[in-house]
């Protein structure tokens, strides 16, 4: 999947940030969005959600996966939280995240 990966000047362990775009898709927008969160001190990765067919192919595949907690698009949110920082990463955080998202919209973790 396509991303843009925006990496810290720092060498110790940083949080790390998912930066969605919006209904439009990526642009140089949201990649200078998470240029300025490694400036300040995050790892900051934007992944394409619409990489496989467009924007206007994907865009309501997209909603129904993200409601759903499930299906490609979210598989692909999730994948991103799993990019390791340079100093490491919890492995455990995406499994933690989806569980979060799972038990706020009612369904099982």
């Amino acid at each position: 999947m396509p991303a843009w990966l925006a990496v810290p000047a720092s060498t110790i362990p940083v949080p790390g940030v998912v930066v969605l775009h919006d209904v439009l898709g990526m642009s140089q927008d949201h990649r200078n969005q998470a240029n300025w969160l490694a400036e300040a001190g995050f790892l900051a990765v934007s992944p394409d959600l619409y990489y496989k067919g467009g924007r206007l192919v994907c865009i309501r595949q997209v909603i129904r996966d993200m409601i759903a907690c499930a299906g490609p698009a979210f598989d692909r949110f999730i994948a991103a939280m799993q990019i390791p920082s340079p100093a490491g990463m919890s492995p455990s955080a995406a499994k933690a995240a989806t569980r979060t998202m799972k038990k706020r919209r009612g369904k099982e973790a």
